[in-house]
């Protein structure tokens, strides 16, 4: 029980401590001068002036028909952007080109794909209805 009475002291000291620092810390701040809104800081005039250019008088001509840039004609038929093809299209494609089922194995040679992908893929083409499982490993186009 006396050890915890010494330890309590020693923390209590080292709070004093603290407390001590932090109200030093907030005395400093008050000294401290901040700037308010109604002083604004003064500014450097240039040391190089920049002639402005000299303004020119209307003219009562009109511009040349050169001029003017022509505009644009604008059909009513928007753009549509070429679609490009997923992952799982090129997946789903090359199930539907096989003549007869396919199996991971070759979906891996013909994809490209690492055997985590098509096994998402798979899962996601069965979701979709795209795809059916004929047996274990081995899918068929719907």
């Amino acid at each position: 029980m006396e050890i915890l009475i010494e330890h309590l002291m020693g923390i209590s000291k080292d709070f004093r401590c603290i407390a001590e620092k932090i109200d030093g810390l907030a005395r400093a701040l008050e000294t401290m001068k901040y700037p308010t809104i109604t002083e604004t800081p003064q500014l450097e005039e240039a040391s190089e002036v920049i002639p402005e250019a000299p303004a020119q008088a209307p003219t009562d001509v009109a511009a040349p028909a050169q001029a003017i840039a022509p505009t644009r004609k604008v059909s009513g038929k928007k753009r549509v952007a070429k679609k490009k093809e997923t992952d799982i299209d090129k997946f789903v494609d090359t199930v539907r080109r096989a003549r007869k089922d396919i199996d991971v194995a070759t979906l891996m040679k013909r994809t490209g794909f690492n055997k985590k992908k098509i096994f998402n893929l798979i899962y996601k083409a069965t979701r979709q209805g795209k795809i059916k499982r004929v047996s274990k490993g081995v899918y068929t186009k719907v």
